[in-house]
């Protein structure tokens, strides 16, 4: 593990904080272990990490649908692996404050009653219910919801994301920029992170 966990700890507690959102894919990677496509590709705001405070609290990830397929082959640390799929409609928009996204984001694609899927396929399938939602910022407020992070005092690499939580639904969710913090808990390295260190150098 690349998080030095005990000083991100240690770190939120001295700064008063419930938790850690991360936007920016290396502080994503920092804090997961988890690498993949769409993180190569700086593509922003389409994955996330939720880093609680709390021991036993549920540190998670928000992938698009091929990294959620990737990370069966290659699994993160964080217990909670959430995807997304897309909307159901690329015109929906959430103005009437329900939710427009379906019940089962892969309720979009076909899947043909006769087809034979492969046993990676079927886990993709059976965790579309419960662990897929249609959107990102739609993951990350599961993530926030299965922390118990949802009226919390949080730090973020990009302090937008609060807002969007708090226009989700998330009104006691609280949060200022994490750029710093994120730099004071890197500053004392895991053992995994001074091994990477010294195979870069």
């Amino acid at each position: 593990m690349l998080l030095n966990r005990p000083r991100a700890v240690e770190v939120m507690e001295r700064h008063g904080l419930d938790g850690l959102v991360a936007t920016n894919r290396h502080n994503i990677y920092y804090l997961t272990d988890f690498w993949g496509y769409e993180m190569r590709g700086e593509r922003t705001f389409t994955n996330y990490a939720v880093l609680p405070r709390a021991d036993g609290s549920l540190a998670a990830v928000v992938l698009q649908m091929t990294e959620y397929a990737a990370s069966l082959s290659s699994p993160p640390w964080v217990p909670n692996v959430i995807g997304f799929s897309g909307r159901i409609s690329p015109t929906a928009i959430n103005t009437s404050g329900e939710d427009e996204l379906a019940d089962n984001p892969l309720s979009v694609h076909n899947l043909a009653a006769e087809a034979e899927f492969t046993p990676r396929e079927e886990t993709l399938v059976a965790a579309a219910p419960t662990r897929i939602v249609g959107t990102p910022d739609q993951g990350l407020k599961r993530a926030l919801e299965d922390a118990g992070l949802v009226s919390a005092r949080i730090r973020t690499d990009d302090a937008c994301t609060v807002g969007w939580m708090n226009s989700l639904g998330l009104d006691g969710l609280t949060g200022m920029d994490a750029t710093n913090i994120f730099r004071e808990i890197r500053m004392v390295k895991s053992g995994a992170e001074i091994e990477l260190l010294r195979h870069a150098v």
